[in-house]
């Protein structure tokens, strides 16, 4: 629920725009209650059910709600959207990957994982060091869009610096593909962008796959769209 969506329902003449809030917010009580803790959200059950009520038919129009898109007709104007909005709304991208030799690039939306006290740090960067390697071979080179909660990237691994939202940093990227964990952005790469989409969760410690699992309707639309990198066999292929 945003307060515009509210108003593209019941004013005729508005149309709005809202950004999903994330995949952690479309689970179950147990699910939301988990993912609050481990963020240190207060009230999460108080939350949930207030969320769930401002989100029923009554207050928002499920016909401008992105997540429940799958049709082209209603996805190809969100392609336009998300590709006016650097210059609407003046986001600029700084790339380390910029002045290198031009390549087929694969953008990764990385987790906050070191943040929210699941790995350690060191940890983290021999997960991304496997990420890395795991498509060392296919010719493709790999730029990291790291989450608005990470702090003191590691210059290792290259990456893309901006304020935008990941769905507005894939037009400014324009990559071959993208990859990353539980994240919305592998969806809408796909749905919007026709993008091969990868998900590298099967990386990630049993116990840490398990906190980060993306449960509710969200699930099923991760599973139809989005890619298991390390059990698809074609995947190394489609990525030449």
């Amino acid at each position: 629920f945003k307060p515009n969506g509210f108003a593209s329902k019941y004013i005729p003449s508005a149309r709005t725009f809202s950004f999903e809030e994330g995949l952690g917010t479309y689970g179950t009580l147990a699910h939301h209650v988990r993912v609050a803790r481990r963020e240190g959200m207060k009230l999460p059950f108080l939350k949930f059910f207030i969320r769930k009520a401002l989100g029923s038919k009554a207050f928002v129009d499920s016909r401008w709600t992105p997540m429940l898109f799958e049709s082209d007709v209603d996805l190809l104007p969100l392609k336009t959207i998300f590709s006016s909005f650097p210059v609407a709304f003046h986001f600029s991208i700084q790339s380390d990957l910029a002045g290198r030799q031009p390549g087929k690039t694969m953008l990764f939306f990385t987790a906050p994982l070191v943040e929210l006290g699941i790995l350690s740090r060191s940890e983290y960067a021999n997960l991304l060091r496997r990420v890395t390697d795991s498509i060392a071979g296919s010719g493709m080179q790999v730029v990291f869009k790291p989450h608005p909660l990470e702090r003191n990237w590691n210059d290792e691994f290259p990456c893309v610096r901006t304020d935008a939202p990941s769905e507005v940093v894939i037009p400014m990227v324009n990559p071959q593909c993208v990859g990353g964990f539980s994240t919305g952005a592998l969806i809408t790469a796909r749905l919007i962008f026709k993008l091969d989409s990868f998900s590298f969760n099967a990386f990630l410690p049993q116990e840490v796959a398990r906190q980060i699992r993306i449960e509710g309707p969200a699930a099923g639309l991760f599973a139809r769209h989005v890619t298991d990198f390390q059990s698809s066999g074609h995947a190394s292929q489609r990525l030449k």
